[in-house]
């Protein structure tokens, strides 16, 4: 005969329970309890009411609840008052309520912006933007950006990201199980043969708190033959690294700009870039079945001779033996919204190419003008149908603030719209005007 299943009561009157030890949480707790969640996603609510709200819950009105930190863990105590209930009952009521707040408001822990949670019942297409969902640009590479925001501040950064930036209002994080099944319908489209999915995003894609379920899931669609993920490293760590080899992860664009301590937290932005962490990373990767591809972005007059250090390291670990494309220098852009280093011109094509032409003599190495289909195996493939036209005027829903500020996001045609300078609510429809249609990504104005 089976034992009864054991209550709070029955476990020696415990009269507490380790919410941080039951699921992924920290807080931090005055008047008002901040939750964290999983590092990233966070949310508060004011103490009294989470209390009354548990009680209500729980249909335990006699029982006193209250709540302690303790070792940077969060702990629900009560008296039970002669009532018997068990543990689960109260973590799934508690979960309940974590998701409801979540839903209701979020923010990024990174960056402190508020975050929005994309779901497939949000209403809320994956194509169409850039910051968040899925980018097909005519190729066998299928981007998928889970996550926005990072916790870097690189002072050459392209999206201006960071919790300083002048730019962005708002970051997004986008449901699993949405992502995988919309991934599956343009697998369906481009046909089941080499594909590679490229995780990446207008920020750190490594802050996604899902991260490795998505790549286990993504593995398992047919036709998928290569999952690539674009990070700078410092939320990696051993298990970390061996968690995503596990799901299938086969290859790692791993940014690294700088070998000098000093000058790479200058570079980061931040003083909490340590790039013996890096260093560290590179050599858990190497010995992994992941291949390993280092992407640094040199900025003129900044970190040219750190290249010379980074190929001479790279060489020592013997990077070059376990991949055709271990390195690829990037040249400094500038952008409308990038942040730009002060008093730095960048160098036009002619020049960055002459200089890795000095640096492959130097240091007699293969080309470093890296080549999409002999390095990546990347081929065209035909495009998305897109449902709009250049100067076509459409009918839209407002349906959430844009990622910049003043931006706006409509959804038509099951496609997302970025109309810059809107000020239209949430909830209205309102007239655009199409004037960006390239792969997918669509901008538009208001009109009348």
């Amino acid at each position: 005969m089976p034992e009864p299943e054991k209550s709070t009561q029955d476990q020696n009157d415990e009269t507490e329970i380790n919410l941080s030890k039951a699921m992924p949480i920290t807080a931090s707790l005055d008047e008002t309890i901040r939750f964290t969640y999983k590092d990233v996603m966070e949310t508060e609510v004011d103490k009294r009411y989470f209390l009354r709200r548990l009680k209500k819950e729980l249909g335990h009105g006699k029982i006193n609840f209250d709540v302690e930190m303790r070792n940077d863990d969060f702990f629900l105590k009560f008296d039970l008052a002669g009532s018997v209930f068990r543990e689960e009952e109260i973590i799934s009521v508690f979960k309940r309520f974590l998701s409801e707040l979540m839903n209701a408001r979020m923010w990024n822990a990174h960056t402190g912006r508020p975050m929005m949670y994309i779901h497939e019942k949000s209403g809320i297409p994956l194509i169409g933007h850039t910051a968040f969902g899925i980018i097909v640009r005519g190729t066998n590479v299928i981007e998928v950006r889970p996550i926005s925001g990072c916790p870097l501040q690189c002072i050459f950064c392209s999206v201006d990201e960071g919790k300083n930036s002048k730019s962005r209002q708002m970051d997004y994080l986008v449901d699993p199980d949405y992502l995988f099944q919309e991934v599956q319908k343009i697998v369906e489209f481009l046909g089941p043969r080499g594909l590679e999915i490229h995780l990446s995003g207008q920020g750190e894609p490594t802050t996604y708190p899902y991260l490795a379920e998505l790549i286990t899931r993504l593995n398992s669609i047919e036709g998928i033959e290569e999952i690539s993920l674009q990070t700078n490293g410092i939320l990696l760590d051993e298990d970390g690294v061996l968690a995503l080899e596990k799901a299938g992860l086969t290859r790692i664009n791993l940014s690294l700009n700088c070998l000098n301590p000093r000058k790479a937290r200058a570079l980061a932005g931040t003083s909490n870039y340590d790039i013996e962490h890096v260093k560290k990373l590179i050599d858990i990767i190497l010995r992994t079945k992941i291949k390993l591809h280092v992407s640094p972005i040199v900025v003129p007059r900044v970190n040219v001779d750190d290249m010379n250090e980074i190929i001479q390291y790279l060489k020592k670990m013997g990077l070059g033996r376990f991949y055709k494309a271990p390195l690829g220098i990037q040249n400094y852009l500038i952008y409308p919204l990038s942040r730009k280093v002060k008093g730095i011109k960048p160098w036009s094509w002619e020049e960055f190419h002459d200089f890795l032409h000095e640096l492959e003599q130097k240091h007699a190495i293969s080309s470093l003008i890296l080549d999409k289909k002999r390095d990546f195996n990347m081929v065209k493939r035909k495009e998305l149908p897109k449902p709009f036209r250049k100067g076509e005027v459409v009918m839209a829903e407002i349906k959430a603030l844009g990622r910049i500020k003043g931006e706006i996001l409509a959804v038509a045609r099951n496609r997302i719209i970025q109309i810059i300078d809107g000020k239209k609510k949430v909830g209205s429809t309102v007239r655009i005007k199409i004037e960006r249609t390239k792969n997918n990504i669509f901008t538009g104005r208001l009109i009348g």
